[in-house]
Formats: structure tokens, sequence, C-alpha cells
């Protein structure tokens, strides 16, 4: 599946259909690894696919979490700069 069909269907999935899909990727990236350390894995890109799978799950839970907390009025943004300066 090309990475733009799957992040339009992450956002046409319900909440409980985006938990459930994290927790298959993450079931598939046990199995990879396990075939990985016996090696049987045919595909090792496979491992990388599935974890950038994985943040973009991630990253659709999180984001509607933000929308639903920004909706009510409970979500505080920081503005400024997100890091320190180092010291030189």
């Amino acid at each position: 599946m090309k990475v733009r069909e799957f992040i339009k269907n992450l956002n046409e999935m319900t909440d409980d259909e985006l938990k459930k899909e994290e927790k298959d990727l993450k079931s598939e990236l046990f199995k990879l690894r396990f075939q990985t350390v016996t090696n049987q894995l045919e595909n090792p890109l496979k491992l990388r696919e599935i974890k950038r799978s994985i943040a973009r799950v991630k990253t659709a839970i999180k984001d509607r979490e933000i929308r639903k907390l920004k909706a009510e009025g409970k979500f505080l943004e920081v503005s400024g700069k997100t890091r320190s300066k180092r010291k030189a």
C-alpha cells in the first residue's frame, strides 16, 4: 500500500479502528523481529516499513486527541521556542 493511500485510510478510520491497526502492526513487527533473529526474514526493509506505519498511526491518534482537546478548549498551546539555546 502506498504511503498516501495509507494516510488517507488512517484519516477515514475511527479511533477504535486506529487502535486496532496499531495493535496489529505491533504484532506484525514482533513476528518480523522474531524472523530476523532466526534468520528467516526475506525482506529486511519490511521492518522499517512497519515501524514507520506504527509511527503514522500513533501520529494520527495523537492528532485526534489534540483536536478534541482544542475543540473543548482544554488544550494549552505554548508560544515561543521549544528548545533552549545552548551556551557556547
